[in-house]
């Protein structure tokens, strides 16, 4: 398992209760990702691209990889799926109002 460096960066300060803090709030956002996953909800991502800029897509969420911090993102306009690092996600916009 790779660990990345902020998490080393936090245990080399000192600041476990900020980790743990720091885990509470990552479970629940993987935990929100796999219900929007399981429900097909559709919605409105914003992610930041390297050397791009910010990209922003609709679409629904095909896979959650807890793992390796990545989603499976199916855009529905250029019907390609994309693979988002977790990292690069700025917001994401739910659309309650529109059927699946």
């Amino acid at each position: 398992m790779v660990i990345p460096f902020f998490r080393v960066a936090i245990f080399n300060c000192g600041k476990l209760e900020s980790f743990r803090k720091y885990l509470k709030v990552v479970k629940k956002m993987f935990k929100e990702l796999h219900d929007y996953k399981e429900k097909g909800t559709p919605m409105n991502i914003t992610y930041v691209v390297k050397k791009v800029g910010r990209k922003s897509m609709w679409g629904k969420i095909v896979q959650v990889d807890e793992s390796d911090n990545v989603i499976l993102f199916y855009d529905v306009d250029q019907k390609s799926v994309e693979q988002i690092n977790i990292n690069q996600i700025d917001d994401i916009a739910i659309s309650y109002g529109m059927t699946s």
